[in-house]
């Protein structure tokens, strides 16, 4: 669980990077990673705020 949460985190720290860099497709393929590790552990995280 916790470990997915940085791994999110991760992604998103990653997207922001390749933003400032200007790497407009990878970014996208971040942006989708990111959207998907999101849909899955945030219904999760709310079920059971621990």
């Amino acid at each position: 669980m916790v470990d997915s949460i940085k791994i999110g985190y991760a992604e998103k720290n990653f997207n922001t990077n390749l933003r400032f860099k200007g790497f407009k497709s990878s970014k996208n393929q971040a942006t989708k990673i990111v959207y998907r590790i999101n849909k899955k552990i945030k219904p999760l995280f709310l079920k059971n705020p621990s």
